[in-house]
């Protein structure tokens, strides 16, 4: 959703939402890089003001969710084998993720996350429209370093799923490099079913990707071997025939 189309308060809500979990973010990794972590107390003091700013109008907001919510095209339930699936990471910044719903409005995700990353996510699934119930989040123990983490990541049950959706999406772009990795990882290995590779990609510029991360960018395909599956199927089908 371009970012013209927020209303003004849900805006100042997203905005305030990144400012809040890139601060947490940067205090929670104090001591696992070489980086030192300096911040200014004005600065806590600034987005503490505008909380209370934003929660002294909630109400408003709360209508302003529920408009945004109603208004988006929700398909497929928990109750139904999704047509659309689409897997994709999560990092600091959420923008990739909210880039491939918008884009895509799949039926049921799969989000690789860390267990700082994922507080990006409930604000990405309000301004896309996605359902949560619909939405499965696998937490990686090592988002930095866990590049054999996929065996433990999915279960049987994740793939069957996977395997039975009749449109299969995988986003490369988005969390942390070992992220990447094992999401291009999921896309290999679910490629003899036919999946879609796309990237999400950004040309704002630093400063307005840190003011409003949630801009959509623009998907590009990758790579498609739902074509290839489906040649492959009719061959075969053509053959059976003979």
């Amino acid at each position: 959703m371009p970012k013209n189309l927020l209303k003004p308060d849900l805006s100042k809500l997203v905005s305030n939402w990144s400012s809040v979990s890139q601060l947490r973010n940067k205090l929670a990794h104090a001591g696992m890089t070489l980086d030192k972590v300096i911040t200014s107390s004005e600065k806590f003091v600034a987005i503490i003001e505008d909380c209370k700013l934003l929660l002294s109008n909630c109400e408003q907001l709360a209508l302003l969710i529920q408009e945004y919510e109603s208004s988006a095209v929700q398909v497929g339930t928990t109750n139904v084998v999704a047509r659309k699936w689409l897997v994709s990471g999560v990092g600091d910044s959420p923008g990739a993720l909210y880039t491939a719903l918008i884009a895509l409005k799949p039926d049921r995700v799969i989000v690789v996350a860390s267990s700082d990353s994922d507080i990006n996510i409930p604000a990405v699934l309000v301004l896309s429209g996605m359902e949560p119930d619909n939405v499965s989040i696998k937490h990686m123990k090592d988002p930095f370093y866990g590049f054999n983490e996929l065996d433990t990541l999915f279960t049987t049950q994740d793939w069957l799923e996977l395997e039975g959706a009749s449109e299969l999406v995988v986003n490369i772009t988005g969390g942390t490099t070992a992220m990447q990795y094992v999401i291009h990882k999921i896309a290999q290995r679910l490629e003899t079913h036919g999946v879609r590779i796309v990237a999400a990609l950004d040309q704002h510029g630093a400063q307005e990707q840190h003011s409003n991360p949630l801009i959509a960018g623009e998907l590009v395909e990758v790579s498609n071997s739902t074509r290839m599956a489906a040649a492959e199927r009719q061959e075969m089908d053509h053959h059976n025939c003979q």
